[in-house]
């Protein structure tokens, strides 16, 4: 792990990854679409990871991006642990999820 005052958004960022690559709770990802930082996200058969559609070929959310991202950007995906975010919920058959 680096630390410092200098540069520390680089250096948070690496040391995040190394977290990530270590406990292996997300997974750097290619996008299919532009999305925006708490997206539920769903693997499609191209390999790319897109937002799922209630009816449709795409169902089931499998994680989180962490980050804003468009197309074909590679992010970084939250398949377990925590997230924080008091704006997040769904609705899942009338009732809503927080």
């Amino acid at each position: 792990m680096e630390y410092g005052t200098s540069g520390w958004n680089g250096i948070l960022k690496s040391n995040t990854e190394k977290i990530y690559d270590h406990l292996h709770t997300g997974i750097l990802a290619t996008l299919g679409e532009d999305v925006q930082m708490y997206e539920a996200l769903q693997l499609s058969s191209d390999g790319k990871w897109c937002k799922p559609e209630a009816d449709g070929p795409r169902q089931g959310a499998t994680g989180l991006v962490i980050e804003d991202g468009n197309l074909d950007d590679t992010v970084r995906i939250l398949r377990i642990g925590p997230i924080t975010n008091g704006s997040l919920w769904w609705t899942v058959g009338g009732c809503h999820i927080c």
